[in-house]
């Protein structure tokens, strides 16, 4: 088994001895083990029965494929960190070292300085090491890490200083007319919008906005996309995924494909896939996922230009590597960016931290912030929203447990996934009867979690006839690559991992979902699925349409609940917070996002068994202190204030030229002292032979000033003679220096000639 497989195995484990009913015995461990060693196709053999011969390898063999080893296995942590642990270095040098051999622990640190002198390849450049002391830890970059880190915060300061393809205050005054938007229904709220409104379209070509989940980006987007078009421009709106970037047509950026496709253009011909793509190319507006967008400009297939504006969303999600191709994208066309985020939601995958890098180099109008939210229909739902965001857990807690929408849930992970399944299915029932539109939603930590309340809510389904007909089993796959078996049947939800094309069931054509986007199962065939949109717009889709090309597995997951990553960007009228492995897996970026995806209600549920756990490890070993329930609430309070923020290899540049500095400042220091020491052991010596210091160190200047003045004197004479032939020829050069050297050594300052001697 391959190290993914091994952790696979142990992560389950892990998992059934964290929920383990009180009173099973310890087989289920073991069978949970067989049971993830069938599902990857391993068996197990003896190795007593099978010899193999171990290799001999010298001393520098072992080094360099352990050093090999540790390279690869550094680099791949690169792509998702921008500074790391020497101590992860070292862990790989040792796991490399386990089959070259390990003769001592000396060969670690041998491996490691390897890596370090040498450096790791990434991403197909050659990438050099730098170490530096922070937070009391060894920490670890990259040289391409700071490449792009620098190259970024250059290209953002120079798109700030122009302002070409700013808006008039005349032209945004006429837009917000025109949209009939209403500013003053929540006058400071209003006001931060109108201001940001001003901000981002008569400021320079980069702006970045922040705001906080629910500050209202539609509204405030929808006057200014019409003031661009209104001046000519083309629109075009991107964010990491499909779902957040397809968000941004509700502010007038282009169309649904369907509406288009299929139809009559104004020229009498049908519109085809292949005409839309000419019309992206001759430039109209339209929402792209960031890698789609920047793939379609390399190919050629979308033009930019001076009069092209890109509205950048969520764009705390995207890594500096990828936010540096969209500014050299802006300084070869000249087009202009306006980007919205907030540092304090689900960070980028990648390494590094673009917000940040963003916010140290703007200049302050570059960079305009709203900070109150709309989205929750009280104070006291905002305020709490607002100390979730500010990593006061705590405090939100604590008013959310007397407002009665926090609870803890005993029991091991089905009990608490079940009781999840029927309070999500109480607060449906209850919001579809005052007839509202929005309705609740889960969201999850992880894909394993949306997978245990999504069989819950399913079971409930079934036995209420919600879910009818025979189950069809799909083999199935997530974008992860993990497999499972997923049973579907008419009334089920499912969710996309990847933006599908399909031709709905009224002849026209479009995409049907994008990924994260959860659709309705109206019926299931061994070769089609039927699936029906939040729109009420369905499809019967081939299944091959949906089919993985590698493994040929059905990119389909589990409905009922999401993760808080696919979340962030909804609004629900109710949302529930589940947690049912505790809040290990929560940091205050997710937590806070979580929190705000409602305008009534954000229930939070967490499941009491992985808070216990959780208290008990961080306790002392011996320690029988009882773990009351107040010590839970705090546990998840501690752990949901976490901001692990991404670091920057910039950060840590900086704390190894700042101790280079510090190394010279102590090494001239210290050559200072030792000159003093030096000169204070010469004076005490001469003393305590009677001789006088003073005069003897002005007899040394002296004779330091007159060797200075000879030898410029020997100089000059020897270019006299170098420019004359006749009567100097037995001069010769080596005369000339033996002469400056007898001259340097007799001669007293006062023989110091006043005045260069002329030719012949």
């Amino acid at each position: 088994m391959d190290l993914q497989q091994k952790k696979g195995i142990l992560a389950k484990t892990g998992l059934t001895a964290r929920v383990r009913k009180l009173g099973e015995d310890e087989a289920r461990d073991e069978e949970a083990w067989r049971a993830r060693a069938e599902a990857i196709g391993w068996t197990h053999e003896s190795v007593v029965d099978r010899l193999v011969p171990v290799p001999m390898w010298s001393d520098k063999q072992r080094y360099d494929m352990a050093y090999d080893f540790a390279a690869a296995r550094l680099a791949k942590e690169f792509r998702t960190a921008a500074v790391v642990d020497v101590d992860l270095l070292r862990t790989f040098a040792a796991r490399g070292l386990i089959a070259t051999g390990l003769k001592t622990p000396g060969d670690i640190d041998i491996v490691t300085e390897l890596v370090e002198s040498r450096g790791i390849t990434l991403r197909g450049q050659h990438a050099h090491l730098h170490v530096a002391e922070s937070d009391g830890k060894l920490r670890i970059t990259n040289s391409e890490q700071v490449r792009i880190e620098n190259a970024m915060m250059a290209q953002a300061l120079q798109a700030t200083r122009s302002t070409a393809g700013a808006l008039s205050a005349s032209a945004i005054r006429d837009a917000i007319t025109a949209s009939g938007l209403d500013f003053e229904a929540e006058p400071i709220h209003g006001q931060q919008q109108l201001a940001a409104i001003y901000a981002l379209g008569t400021g320079s070509d980069l702006t970045v906005l922040t705001g906080v989940a629910g500050a209202g980006k539609t509204t405030l987007l929808t006057p200014l996309v019409a003031a661009y078009k209104a001046d000519g421009r083309q629109v075009i709106g991107i964010a990491t995924a499909w779902r957040q970037a397809d968000a941004l047509k509700d502010t007038g950026i282009g169309t649904e494909e369907h509406e288009v496709f299929g139809k009559i253009d104004p020229a009498g011909r049908p519109t085809t896939r292949e005409s839309i793509s000419t019309m992206k190319r001759a430039g109209t507006d339209g929402t792209y996922a960031l890698t789609r967008f920047l793939r379609m400009v390399e190919r050629g297939e979308l033009a930019l230009n001076d009069r092209t504006v890109l509205i950048v969303d969520e764009v705390s999600q995207i890594a500096p590597r990828q936010f540096l191709k969209l500014l050299d994208l802006q300084a070869r066309t000249g087009m202009v960016i306006k980007a919205l985020g907030d540092p304090n939601q689900v960070q980028a995958i990648e390494a590094g931290d673009t917000m940040r890098l963003l916010d140290y180099i703007l200049p302050p109008e570059a960079k305009p912030f709203i900070g109150v939210t709309v989205r929750q229909r009280t104070g006291r739902g905002r305020d709490i929203a607002g100390r979730f965001r500010n990593a006061d857990a705590a405090s939100a807690l604590k008013m959310k447990r007397e407002d009665g929408t926090a609870h803890l849930i005993g029991g091991d992970l089905d009990q608490v996934a079940d009781r999840i399944a029927d309070f999500y299915l109480q607060r449906r029932n209850i919001l579809r009867a005052r007839g509202d539109k929005r309705g609740i939603t889960i969201s999850v930590p992880t894909n394993d979690d949306a997978a245990a309340i999504s069989h819950a809510v399913r079971d409930k389904l079934r036995s209420r006839g919600e879910i009818t007909g025979p189950d069809t089993i799909l083999k199935a796959i997530d974008q992860r690559g993990e497999q499972y078996d997923l049973p579907v049947a008419q009334g089920d939800r499912v969710r996309l991992f990847r933006k599908t094309w399909s031709q709905f069931n009224d002849a026209t054509h479009g995409y049907l979902g994008n990924n994260g986007d959860i659709l309705d199962v109206i019926g299931v065939t061994q070769q089609t699925i039927t699936l029906r949109r939040s729109d009420g717009r369905t499809a019967t889709v081939r299944q091959d349409v949906l089919r993985e090309e590698k493994t040929g597995r059905i990119m389909l997951g589990f409905g009922h609940a999401m993760t808080i990553d696919s979340a962030q960007g909804i609004t629900s009228t109710e949302h529930i917070n589940a947690l049912p492995r505790g809040t290990a897996n929560l940091t205050a970026f997710k937590a806070y996002v979580a929190e705000s995806r409602h305008t009534d209600a954000a229930w939070t549920m967490i499941g009491e068994g992985g808070l216990l756990e959780a208290e008990r490890l961080s306790r002392a070993i011996g320690d029988t202190t009882p773990i009351t329930a107040a010590d839970l609430w705090n546990r998840a309070a501690v752990d949901m204030s976490e901001q692990k923020r991404k670091s920057l290899a910039v950060e840590l540049m900086d704390l190894i030229k700042a101790e280079q500095e510090n190394d010279e400042r102590r090494s001239r220091k210290s050559k200072s002292t030792e000159r003093w020491l030096k000169f204070q052991y010469e004076v005490e010596t001469m003393v305590g032979a009677g001789d006088d210091p003073a005069r003897h160190y002005r007899q040394r200047a002296q004779e330091r000033e007159a060797a200075a003045a000879l030898a410029e004197y020997g100089q000059d004479l020897a270019r006299v003679i170098a420019r004359n032939d006749d009567g100097w020829q037995s001069i010769t050069d080596t005369q000339t220096a033996a002469l400056n050297r007898a001259g340097a050594a007799f001669v007293p300052s006062a023989a110091k000639p006043t005045s260069r001697p002329g030719i012949g």
